[in-house]
């Protein structure tokens, strides 16, 4: 499932998914991936990225990811927010894995 949703804005975590997962009780488990060479559609509201023949890729998953219950609208607006930290920094151990540098 997308955690941006599925028209964007690209990277920015939408709190269904938190609603979700508390309704399934499953945990989030944070994906991403990577490739060089590649090309990046910057343009794309996705940042869609398309791996040139014979690139070297992969696909990363973090840990397991738990939200707290929802008592109150703003407390979902932080889980999104955390979620949104911790796929920053697992996209960016997917570039240098790659050895991927810059944007």
């Amino acid at each position: 499932m997308a955690v941006d949703g599925p028209r964007g804005p690209g990277r920015i975590v939408k709190p269904g998914i938190i609603f979700a997962a508390l309704k399934l009780g499953v945990p989030i488990v944070p994906t991403t991936t990577s490739a060089r060479p590649a090309l990046l559609f910057k343009s794309a509201w996705d940042r869609y990225l398309l791996p040139l023949p014979f690139s070297r890729g992969l696909i990363l998953m973090g840990l397991p990811w738990h939200p707290g219950e929802v008592s109150d609208p703003s407390n979902v607006k932080v889980q999104c927010e955390e979620l949104s930290r911790i796929l920053v920094d697992l996209e960016a151990q997917a570039d240098a894995l790659v050895g991927k540098t810059g944007k």
